[in-house]
């Protein structure tokens, strides 16, 4: 009796270290995985090209970048994003989408959003309806229209416009006729006159080319030396 309630003790504590064990080592794997979470969600606030979240509709996808509406702006901002690492993953025209960024916007139009960290497709269909002006500046072709002068005179004219343009453009129901200046000649600038150097950023110089009109009284000898 004595030997079997031995047994039955050592069993007891055999049972307890293992429990405790598996609640050591529970614990253990919790404080890990919640080590990682904490480490990604702190990477994510450090990361500056996930600091600004935007909503956008694509309008249009190349290879490395993409035309998006921006719906979280007043008025809907037109513009361009190049693809985050994960690069592009299936976006296609009216898609919503929220675009994760370093917040910095490059004021051109179609203005620049800045480096994204990431892309996500909210929806695969917009309730935002895209205007006709951005379709057509990004879908339509100067090579698709055809103009044909029918007629022209003093007071008259006729055109044939052909679009072949998925959204045609809209034109004008009237024109002015505007007599040509068959005397214009191109101005010339003085080389000498040359302000700034042609740099990686620009391929000419400025040129100066304001006059004056009159001499308020002076000599024109006067005048020339202010020039120079």
């Amino acid at each position: 009796m004595e030997k079997l309630k031995g047994k039955k003790s050592l069993i007891a504590i055999i049972v307890i270290i293992f429990i405790c064990i598996i609640a050591l080592v529970t614990t253990l794997t919790i404080n890990i995985i919640s080590r990682k979470k904490a480490e990604e969600e702190k990477n994510k606030i450090v990361d500056p090209n996930m600091a600004v979240q935007t909503k956008a509709v694509v309008v249009r996808e190349y290879d490395k970048y993409m035309m998006v509406m921006l719906i979280d702006s007043q008025y809907n901002a037109f513009g361009s994003v190049s693809y985050s690492n994960e690069g592009d993953i299936g976006f296609k025209k009216g898609q919503e989408i929220l675009i994760h960024y370093d917040g910095t916007i490059a004021e051109t139009y179609p203005c620049q959003l800045g480096k994204a960290g990431k892309i996500e497709i909210l929806k695969d269909k917009s309730d935002v309806e895209i205007p006709k002006k951005l379709l057509r500046y990004c879908y339509n072709s100067e090579d698709k229209i055809s103009i044909t002068l029918n007629e022209l005179t003093r007071t008259k004219i006729s055109l044939t416009i052909k679009d072949e343009n998925e959204i045609p453009y809209q034109y004008p129901s009237s024109y002015n006729l505007v007599k040509k200046n068959v005397d214009y000649e191109e101005p010339k600038f003085d080389e000498n006159r040359l302000v700034g150097q042609p740099s990686d950023n620009s391929i000419q110089g400025y040129l100066r080319t304001r006059k004056p009109k009159f001499c308020m009284g002076r000599t024109k000898k006067i005048c020339r030396k202010r020039l120079k």
